[in-house]
């Protein structure tokens, strides 16, 4: 079947109106784990980008802007937030003194292990008898393939 065709038999409304409910229960319950360490989903998104870097170097604050397609000035705000937090800290880059490069803190690094395997079981509770684990590999691919698309 193609594309197309699959649309066809598709209500482009229904779709909207169940990812509306999917990414609102979503947020809910990011929002609750997230709540007790003082992070709103944005800070968990770079905390988490962050401490993925870390172990390069760092990440540039252009480069999570980039990233998040957002103003530098915004992501700068939200590395300030993380430092003000304990999550995070500058260092200067080895191989261009003029470049900062944004790292986590033991402390950060730490509450990102804790979140990601909380999120994860309250994940896997959420969609247990609802999808198979095929269908969220599937789900996960397309989502990740769909965010890279350009023209959207």
């Amino acid at each position: 079947m193609t594309l197309k065709q699959t649309l066809k038999k598709s209500k482009t409304y229904k779709l909207g109106i169940a990812q509306l409910h999917f990414g609102r229960k979503m947020t809910a319950m990011r929002n609750r784990i997230l709540g007790p360490h003082g992070l709103s989903s944005i800070e968990w998104f770079v905390l988490g980008t962050v401490k993925e870097e870390t172990p390069m170097g760092g990440i540039r604050v252009t480069d999570l802007a980039t990233l998040f397609d957002v103003k530098t000035t915004y992501i700068t705000a939200t590395v300030h937030a993380l430092r003000d937090k304990g999550y995070v800290t500058t260092r200067q880059d080895a191989n261009d003194a003029r470049v900062r490069l944004v790292v986590t803190t033991p402390n950060g690094n730490a509450i990102v292990d804790a979140i990601e395997e909380r999120l994860r079981d309250e994940t896997e509770t959420l969609f247990q008898g609802a999808v198979s684990a095929e269908d969220l590999t599937a789900y996960v691919r397309v989502v990740e393939q769909l965010a890279a698309v350009q023209a959207i």
